[in-house]
């Protein structure tokens, strides 16, 4: 199963940077600005406070509501999680409609609803405008918040954090969001499965009684709507909203770190480092440096055109990209570069983003650099204005932050009047020298020895919780590497009940994000001669290999063909045993234990497995239950070498025989999901499959 898969992600990644493939040896260049044709809107406000935005479009028979509570940000302290609990709970249903009733009247509009702790959406035709103000006004309202429906949304939230637990990027998210903004801060708390177990109904209701008031609310309308009705309507739904006082909170600003700083934590399971360089700032909507400091941003890392992506991409090959980013905010903000790149390469890697921030704050952009930078941020914002809800966003933005009327209308003016020499001065006043967070997610033991030369390294939990240093590989006493085998024999059937198994059939989804829709995957054998996988998306892609009795044929939409060589060698070998863990002990295979290591908590037994044809994998197993947890080997690729991480879980029995039933491949920044549906073994197995 491994090889099929990591066959179909070389494909996809092979089509997918063909199709991306553009010219970059020309850039555009830039134009003078020109005054924005900015749409109109009109605005009116309730007795109550409700703010209301009205953008007229009548192009389409459509409307789009989307309501906004501005309060400040809240310190959930040990019961993380309750904000947006209460968020999701705000949708599901209300004292006039249960949740049934609310989704049946939506989706007979065809329309859509959607909330969050600070907002409720809605978008259908607008000839529902009055019915569907009528229902954003009872959620926003009336929600009835029931006992049934918060056990239901609490225990998806808990879920979904068990399903991060491994992705490294969202343990960096935790990770820099605490360090940066400080854990008593609103910005660095972190939401765990303790904190949300925490959360009770009444957090939730208490939630949505204090900060949901018509006062701090404003509404954005976009569509083929007139003012005159819309408003109408809502001083009759929204008219006997009460106002009230909503609490004000300050925030000291956070304390950053006074010499860089590399943070890091251990993830024995990577096979890249996920990398976060920066500092705090503070920055509000309208401050005067914006503008600059937004072309600085674009030179230095804000596509394909910037000086990082060039760098660590283009020239170093270290990564598939490299950014930068900023943000604004009436607390606090921050700056901050980043990539994913090879092991091998993280310290290399930090090297060239400090070599580039530091270049940025000392020396002058090019006159060329700049202009580019303008004809970018000028080409997007123009684009932007071809979107009604553009015109609403400007709206809602100008009256919340109290910006000049005239601020947006003013923007391409502001950009075109940006210097060389602003640019050094928003980047010397926005880039730290030497107080900078170096961040990383990655395998300590490979990486750390190079990260010393940045500063002191500081080792964090998934959490931000400070730990030791983690201790690496060590050989444990007695083990070998045939115990490791044998082990995960027993502990999928046994040996015996192994060497009766002479098919399988298995059927399998695969999601990976970019394909427009989930995979069909299928591999079969019948031991010793047949074998055969597929792939299809329905209606668009499908290939196949096929191996019976010594021939091998491959087909998909690029072309169909034997299999020869080394190909059909591996093939083979493939079909020629019901797992090739069996072949382990046999003169085929070399497997050498590396020693005992740490992956995701675990203690892992660490195996280096060296086949026939001298392809190299390493691969984990469970210490406590014997099973294999993950795979690693490098394959090269028309883009070079790339490393494929199989992650297996949820064992289950198929025939006496335990398979793993979730499967998550990552091949750099891509990942592929897979789900085992099905498993037939034995006498279930036809041959017609194999034809």
């Amino acid at each position: 199963m491994k090889k099929s898969i990591i066959f179909l992600q070389i494909f996809l990644f092979t089509a997918f940077a063909t199709f991306a493939q553009v010219d970059r040896s020309k850039r555009p260049e830039a134009g003078p600005a020109r005054a924005p044709q900015i749409g109109e809107y009109e605005s009116f406000e309730l007795k109550n406070g409700v703010k209301v935005f009205v953008v007229e479009n009548h192009k389409l028979p459509r409307v789009s509501m989307s309501l906004i509570i501005d309060r400040d940000p809240i310190v959930e302290g040990s019961n993380a999680g309750y904000v947006e609990l209460a968020g999701e709970l705000i949708g599901r249903g209300t004292t006039n409609r249960t949740k049934e009733e609310l989704d049946k009247e939506v989706d007979f509009m065809g329309a859509r609803l959607s909330t969050s702790a600070s907002s409720i959406g809605v978008f259908g035709l607008s000839k529902y405008t009055e019915k569907l103000i009528e229902i954003m006004a009872d959620v926003a309202m009336n929600p009835s918040m029931t006992q049934e429906e918060f056990d239901k949304a609490k225990e998806q939230i808990l879920s979904g954090l068990e399903t991060v637990k491994d992705d490294p990027s969202a343990i960096m998210e935790n990770v820099w969001s605490d360090l940066i903004y400080g854990k008593n801060h609103p910005y660095g708390e972190i939401v765990t499965q303790e904190t949300v177990k925490n959360v009770s109904l009444e957090d939730c209701k208490m939630y949505h009684a204090t900060y949901f008031k018509p006062n701090v609310a404003y509404i954005a309308v976009v569509g083929d709507v007139s003012v005159k009705k819309v408003k109408k309507m809502f001083n009759k739904y929204m008219g006997n909203w009460k106002p009230a006082e909503v609490p004000q909170f300050t925030y000291e600003l956070p304390k950053t770190v006074t010499e860089n700083t590399v943070a890091l934590v251990d993830r024995q399971a990577s096979v890249q480092s996920v990398i976060r360089i920066g500092n705090p700032i503070i920055l509000k909507q309208g401050d005067a440096d914006i503008d600059a400091l937004r072309v600085m941003n674009v030179i230095l890392g804000g596509g394909s055109m910037g000086r990082l992506y060039n760098n660590l991409r283009e020239d170093k090959a270290y990564t598939y990209g490299a950014y930068s980013s900023f943000g604004t905010d009436e607390l606090v903000s921050a700056f901050y570069a980043y990539a994913q790149v090879r092991n091998e390469v993280t310290d290399s890697a930090v090297a060239q983003f400090l070599i580039e921030l530091d270049k940025m704050r000392t020396g002058k952009v090019t006159t060329e650099e700049l202009n580019q930078a303008k004809a970018s941020i000028m080409g997007s914002f123009g684009r932007s204005l071809e979107q009604p809800s553009t015109v609403a966003g400007f709206a809602l933005s100008t009256a919340r932050y109290n910006l000049p009327a005239d601020y947006y209308q003013n923007y391409l003016k502001r950009v075109e009047a940006v210097t060389v020499e602003d640019i050094q001065r928003v980047a010397q006043k926005y880039i730290s020298e030497d107080e900078l967070l170096i961040t990383i997610v990655g395998k300590g033991q490979d990486i750390a020895p190079g990260l010393e030369q940045f500063g002191k390294i500081e080792y964090y939990d998934m959490y931000a919780n400070p730990t030791e240093a983690p201790s690496f590989l060590f050989m444990p006493e007695g083990v070998t590497a045939e115990n490791v085998v044998n082990n995960y024999l027993k502990a999928i059937g046994g040996k015996d009940k192994l060497a009766k198994m002479t098919a399988f059939n298995m059927s399998m989804t695969a999601e990976m994000a970019g394909l427009p829709a989930p995979m069909n995957m299928t591999i079969a054998k019948k031991v010793p001669d047949y074998y055969m996988e597929s792939q299809s998306i329905p209606g668009m892609y499908e290939a196949k290999k096929l191996y019976a009795k010594g021939k091998g044929t491959q087909s998909s939409p690029q072309g169909s063909g034997d299999l020869e060589g080394d190909e059909l060698e591996d093939v083979k070998r493939t079909a020629s045993v019901f797992m090739p863990e069996m072949n382990y002990l046999k003169g085929d295979y070399k497997i050498t234990l590396q020693g005992q290591n740490i992956l995701n908590g675990k203690d892992v037994y660490q195996l280096l497995v060296e086949n026939a044809s001298g392809a190299k994998t390493t691969e984990y197993y469970d210490v406590a239950t014997g099973l294999k947890i993950q795979a690693e080997q490098t394959e090269e690729t028309p883009r070079g070498p790339m490393t494929i991480v199989s992650a297996y879980g949820s064992y289950k029995s198929f025939g006496g025989i335990l398979f793993p039933t979730t499967l998550v491949q990552s091949v750099g920044p891509q990942v592929i999901n897979i789900n085992i549906t099905d498993v037939k073994t034995n006498k279930e197995v036809s041959t017609d499959i194999f034809k």
